[in-house]
């Protein structure tokens, strides 16, 4: 047992410099793609800059009677000063960049010679974990028990994730309801105003277009309803949804049998406003949960990991 712990602990420092030298590879790639930007956007400055100075030391009438006036040296001294400060902030967005590369360069070597290094040390937790399972049978059960906990949150993130799918759907279409009412709302008061049969018929495209992502809406929603029940979570995620079972009532009962009447179309803007608020309150809420269950997932395998890893 000493050997497959000393073998872990080493195979484990290993996979911990992977994983800091894999994090430390992406974020040098992030700083040299932000570099480049930088260095594009100096290089058009310091061509604006010595531009500048170019058209002043050329001769022309302007150039003339500046230096008539007596300000031409003065204001060719400016630009020049301006043109070396851009070119000087490029050289140092240069030679920084060039830092970078180096040492992207040097981590991608260190990675190299650690590739394998989790793998390894999976490898090697997997085959302790064999033998703890076949000769040991109070480490098998406590192995069973963290497996059995990791299965229970992975099952309801699943869950949860799935009930998190159909509410991001259903704000994505109270979203476009919402924008295409408000296109019907502005259309409608021009035509109000005169607009004419243009005006009439974009608002009632729009109008349409509405009716659309309503009838999307209310798809989404009873998807979202199934989740929620599939969930049985605590009373904080049915927030809202037994207010939108009025949706329908509202929009396919008294609203589509008056598209034309303005106010109808602001009372509508209203209630789908309403929808979506709560709609993006319950997302924010499932997120929330997909991302804690996933911290506890994460912990699980770490707490098993470690107990594998210890166990003498």
């Amino acid at each position: 047992m000493k050997e497959w712990n000393e073998e872990l602990e080493e195979r484990r420092e290993k996979a911990s410099e992977k994983a800091y030298l894999d994090r430390r590879h992406e974020q040098l790639q992030r700083l040299l793609r932000n570099a480049a930007n930088q260095i594009t956007n100096l290089s058009a400055e310091f061509k604006r800059e010595q531009e500048d100075v170019n058209k002043l030391e050329r001769k022309s009438w302007t150039n003339l009677i500046t230096s008539i006036m007596g300000n031409k040296e003065e204001r060719l001294e400016k630009e020049k000063q301006e043109a070396l400060a851009a070119a000087l902030k490029l050289q140092e967005a240069c030679t920084a960049s060039e830092k970078l590369e180096r040492e992207l360069d040097e981590v991608t070597a260190k990675l190299a010679a650690v590739q394998d290094a989790s793998d390894l040390y999976n490898r090697t937790l997997l085959q302790k974990e064999q033998y703890m399972r076949s000769s040991a049978p109070e480490a098998s059960s406590e192995l069973s028990k963290l497996d059995e906990q990791l299965f229970r949150e992975q099952a309801e993130a699943k869950e949860l994730r799935e009930a998190a799918s159909a509410c991001r759907k259903l704000v994505e279409a109270l979203s476009s309801a919402s924008e295409k009412l408000d296109s019907a709302k502005d259309w409608g008061t021009h035509d109000m105003f005169g607009g004419g049969l243009i005006s009439t018929s974009i608002k009632h495209s729009r109008i349409d277009d509405a009716q659309d992502y309503i009838h999307e809406a209310q798809y989404h929603l009873r998807q979202l309803q199934t989740e929620l029940k599939d969930l049985k979570r605590t009373a904080d995620l049915y927030v809202g949804v037994g207010a939108m079972d009025k949706f329908a009532d509202f929009f396919f009962d008294s609203f589509i049998t008056d598209w034309i009447v303005q106010g109808q179309i602001k009372s509508s803007i209203s209630e789908v406003e309403s929808q979506l608020s709560e709609a993006t309150g319950l997302l924010v809420g499932l997120d929330n949960e997909v991302r804690a269950s996933e911290g506890r997932q994460q912990s699980i395998r770490q707490r098993r990991s470690a107990f594998i890893e210890l166990y003498s």
